[in-house]
């Protein structure tokens, strides 16, 4: 092999290098960006998390006044009153 097939040889290479390399910076871009992405939707869940316990602390504590509030005076009416209201 003559020093010029060795050269070409070597270009080769090093331009296939050049090539993976290439591929490999674009591969961690598309994962910097995914991981990006799904940092993202983890805040957004969290946040969302916080909001369903609020929520659900509100609906438990209405339900708990609602539970243990005092009847009202319709609910103390005569059975007169109640036989009209229905």
């Amino acid at each position: 092999m003559d020093d010029r097939e060795h050269w070409m040889e070597d270009e080769d290479a090093a331009e296939e290098e050049l090539r993976l390399l290439e591929a490999m910076t674009g591969v961690s871009t598309a994962m910097q960006q995914f991981n990006q992405v799904l940092a993202k939707l983890n805040r957004q869940s969290v946040e969302l998390s916080k909001e369903l316990g609020t929520a659900e602390r509100q609906l438990s504590s209405s339900e708990r006044r609602t539970t243990l509030s005092v009847p009202t005076v319709a609910a103390m009416a005569t059975p007169e009153a109640q036989r009209t209201e229905l």
